[in-house]
């Protein structure tokens, strides 16, 4: 289960060091033609999901100084796990570091 971080309400995010603010995307059940609704499987351990880009830190500063950047930029969609992550407010945003995203879906 996700921690939840308290923010407080209408305040910027900017996440520190190499940590990405994810908005997951709600994934559709599956509708069938007589009308049953499929839901989606959240019994899978290996389970991932989509998720926007939001904020992304600057990245992780090695012993000799140097800034390793995070790999994905704002706007980018990307897949996680499906648990993990710090839940922020009640809203579907989540704080996860740069290396727990698994992918990147290009158009």
């Amino acid at each position: 289960m996700a921690m939840k971080v308290i923010a407080p309400a209408n305040k910027k995010i900017l996440p520190l060091m190499s940590r990405v603010l994810l908005s997951k995307i709600e994934s559709h059940a599956e509708k069938t033609k007589a009308g049953i609704i499929l839901p989606t499987s959240h019994y899978s351990e290996n389970e991932v999901t989509m998720a926007k880009v939001v904020a992304v830190g600057p990245g992780e500063v090695t012993e000799g100084g140097k800034l390793i950047p995070v790999f994905v930029k704002v706007g980018d969609t990307v897949l996680i796990g499906e648990h993990g992550g710090h839940r922020v407010n009640d809203e579907n945003l989540y704080l996860f570091r740069d290396e727990d995203i698994v992918g990147i879906i290009h158009d």
